[in-house]
């Protein structure tokens, strides 16, 4: 289905059956109409319409940057308030004055309101888009002093970017320690530290470089399909296979199989709090590293590990298994809830496989935003993942302790 509004260039495309997203019937828009529907999406005292259960502002902000920028997304909308007093008819256009006392029969102060609040739950929602964004920031602040000029306090403190959180750890990433020898750390931060405490020391590590990545570091990966340039995306890699050749170097290190058997048996219970903390990509880093060929074949090794350690690290096979993509680890991270870690490389290759078989616009041009939620639904458990801390605490101490041990033995494989 078809609509085509007074504005010439405001199309858009309806979905005919149910939508991928709640609350989203757009399957291809212009630009300008994809604005309005998000102003629309609001009602004047913030909330969103339909229940709440209305998400196309959500994904419209977290996907943006797929097409275009964020300065020319809030241009969009600060043009959406510039323009409605011509756009937008008053009933009593030649002597309203458009202003907070006429509220409830103003059509051109409600959108007013509408924009602002658009605004704010943009500036709340991904506060993250506008740290370091001079040139967006600039807008918005452009726009809040003409509101403080025109007397409207109240739409003024709707787009107030005073308290935004600090983002520079997203921008400090640890210089890579120069090639060293295996010393004792290696055996000492796996021998000093139970089960449990590995598991959350390695979930730290691993929350701490994936939060790092940004939207833009998937984009390109999703359109590139190389690492190449891409950082913090490759640090968080490396991390992944640092881990799995870490824990066949501890198991090789040993030389009787019953040593061997009790190391495999210790990062077994290592992937059961894993498994707990929904750290699903170290987990699946750990059970990659006791799964690999250079263990497989130690069959004296594997006859001396307890019959239940065999089952658990059997389940969490299964569990991580790529049969039917990943059925098995998508139905538990769907019904995972709370703070969780989701397989990295699985999301990846979803990225590329969606930008591969659907294009960014279609018929005319048109955004394709059935694409966009598509895509959401990947983005939306990494977004989460930003915004989220482990609930765990740790030892700095031990943490650099294992990043150094980690980077050490990756250098011999």
């Amino acid at each position: 289905m078809m609509k085509r509004s007074a504005v010439v260039n405001e199309i858009l495309h309806l979905e005919d059956d149910k939508p991928i997203v709640p609350g989203i019937m757009v399957r291809a828009a212009t630009f300008d109409a994809l604005v309005n529907m998000c102003i629309m999406s609001f009602d004047v005292t913030g909330n969103l319409q339909e229940d709440n259960n209305n998400q196309f502002p959500y994904v419209l902000y977290l996907m943006h940057k797929w097409f275009t920028t964020s300065q020319q997304l809030a241009d969009k909308l600060i043009d959406q308030y510039t323009v409605c007093e011509v756009s937008k008819h008053c009933r009593e256009q030649w002597t309203c004055p458009h202003t907070v006392d006429r509220m409830d029969t103003c059509v051109v102060y409600q959108h007013k309101v509408k924009v602002c609040h658009a605004l704010r739950y943009w500036i709340r929602t991904f506060p993250v888009h506008f740290d370091k964004e001079e040139m967006l920031t600039s807008a918005i602040h452009s726009f809040q002093s003409q509101l403080i000029e025109d007397n409207l306090h109240n739409l003024a403190d709707l787009v107030d970017l005073s308290k935004l959180p600090s983002y520079d750890w997203m921008r400090n990433i640890s210089v890579r320690n120069p090639a060293l020898k295996i010393n004792r750390k290696v055996s000492l931060v796996f021998n000093h530290l139970e089960p449990e405490e590995l598991a959350e020391h390695l979930t730290y590590l691993e929350h701490k470089a994936m939060r790092r990545i940004a939207f833009q570091d998937f984009k390109t990966y999703a359109q590139q399909g190389t690492l190449s340039d891409n950082t913090k995306l490759e640090r968080s890699i490396a991390l992944f296979n640092g881990l799995s050749q870490w824990i066949q170097c501890m198991v090789l290190n040993r030389t009787k199989p019953q040593h061997r058997a009790e190391v495999i048996v210790k990062f077994v219970n290592v992937a059961k709090r894993l498994q707990e903390l929904q750290n699903f990509n170290t987990l699946m880093a750990v059970v990659g590293g006791l799964s690999h060929s250079a263990l497989a074949r130690l069959s004296k090794t594997l006859a001396c590990v307890p019959a239940e350690t065999q089952r658990m690290l059997h389940e969490f096979t299964e569990l991580l298994s790529s049969n039917s993509n990943f059925s098995n680890y998508r139905k538990a991270l769907h019904e995972s809830k709370g703070f969780k870690i989701p397989i990295l490389g699985v999301h990846m290759k979803d990225l590329i496989s969606l930008n591969v078989a659907l294009p960014d616009t279609i018929e005319d041009n048109l955004i394709n935003f059935r694409k966009m939620a598509q895509l959401s639904l990947i983005f939306q458990e990494l977004n989460q993942l930003q915004n989220s801390d482990p609930p765990i605490d740790v030892n700095m101490d031990l943490v650099n302790t294992l990043r150094v041990s980690q980077s050490n033995i990756s250098l011999f494989f």
